[in-house]
């Protein structure tokens, strides 16, 4: 597994040269800011879980 959100074929693609570096470099920080984004709403979702009380049909 790489650090960085690299496909095989971009490896390849970068070894022939039909991607260039500053190619690669944006669509590495596209990728790392999606995750980030996909991790921030995920940790959003648990706290909001934990917020919530159970509640049940006696309590309504």
């Amino acid at each position: 597994m790489s650090l960085l959100p690299v496909q095989p074929d971009e490896f390849h693609d970068l070894a022939e040269g039909t991607l260039d570096i500053s190619e690669l470099e944006k669509r590495l920080r596209d990728r790392l800011e999606k995750q980030r984004e996909q991790e921030q709403t995920m940790q959003i979702v648990k706290e909001q879980e934990r917020r919530c009380i159970p509640v049940d049909l006696d309590a309504i």
